[in-house]
C-alpha cells in the first residue's frame, strides 16, 4: 500500500491528476476536520491551563512559581482581548465575523 505522498508522486510523474473519483468523496473534510481542530485544540488548553501550573506546583513546591507561570500563561489571552473588543466596537461584529472568514 502506497501513502498519499507516494501516489501523488507517481501521479506527478506520470502526468494524470492525483485525486480520483476512487478516492472518496472529501466533502466533509472542512466542516467536519475544523470544528475537531478547534475543540481539540480548546480542551487540550484548558487542560493545559490546569495542569502546567499544577505540575510546576507539586514539582517546585513553590507558589511563587506557580503564579508565575499561571500568569504567564493568561498574558497572551488579556493581550489579544483587549484591543479585540475595541475592533468590534468600532466596526461592528458581523463584519468583524466576515473578515475573519
Amino acid at each position: 500500500m502506497t501513502s498519499r505522498h507516494a501516489a501523488a508522486q507517481q501521479a506527478a510523474d506520470s502526468g494524470t491528476p492525483a485525486s480520483s473519483p476512487a478516492d472518496g468523496p472529501r466533502v466533509l473534510r472542512g466542516p467536519v476536520g475544523m470544528p475537531s481542530a478547534n475543540a481539540a485544540a480548546l480542551s487540550a488548553d484548558r487542560v493545559l491551563s490546569i495542569a502546567l501550573p499544577w505540575f510546576v506546583l507539586t514539582t517546585t513546591g513553590s507558589v511563587g512559581k506557580t503564579g508565575l507561570v499561571a500568569f504567564c500563561h493568561i498574558v497572551p489571552y488579556v493581550t489579544a482581548q483587549a484591543p479585540a473588543g475595541r475592533v468590534i466596537d468600532r466596526v461592528g461584529p458581523n463584519q468583524t465575523q466576515q473578515r475573519g472568514r
